[in-house]
């Protein structure tokens, strides 16, 4: 991590293979918890300022897990359950990705449910970002703007 700093570049951490139901929230605490802290003190301890730790799938049950990491960035994927998620992970000064289900932005009409969603989700979050899960690749980059302005109220 030290010589990627040097360069000028950071580390960001993606295991989703370590969420579930990959691996049991008690399994994730017994053994990969542990492994994620000591890389999250490792890019810390470069300088690092934003640690990101990005578990996809429904981490719904491991997020104050997560956050004990040392992370400072994590995702709360779209089959994560935005409110309890939110509420493990409450006044610690994360960021948190909130992503959209794919399917739903592929889709060829941004609705107004969605956007309400969407909207009630990232307000959850003290830091959101909007994001996505991995798009199709056939999905128009039109669509994935028009969603970002709808959110926005733009």
């Amino acid at each position: 991590a030290g010589l990627l700093r040097g360069h000028g570049l950071e580390v960001a951490v993606f295991d989703s293979m370590a969420s579930p139901p990959n691996v049991s929230p008690a399994g994730y605490r017994g053994r990969v918890k542990a492994a994620h802290a000591r890389l999250m003190s490792l890019l810390s301890g470069t300088g690092q300022a934003v640690r990101p730790l990005i578990c996809g799938g429904d981490t719904t049950a491991i997020a104050s897990d997560l956050a004990e990491t040392g992370a400072t960035y994590l995702v709360c994927d779209f089959p994560a359950d935005a409110g309890k998620f939110a509420e493990r992970v409450r006044g610690l000064g994360l960021s948190v990705r909130r992503n959209v289900n794919p399917a739903a932005v592929a889709a060829a009409v941004v609705s107004e449910d969605l956007v309400a969603r969407v909207r009630g989700e990232l307000e959850r979050f003290g830091r959101p970002i909007l994001g996505t899960g991995v798009l199709p690749y056939r999905t128009d980059p039109a669509r994935v703007r028009a969603l970002r302005d709808a959110v926005l109220g733009r």
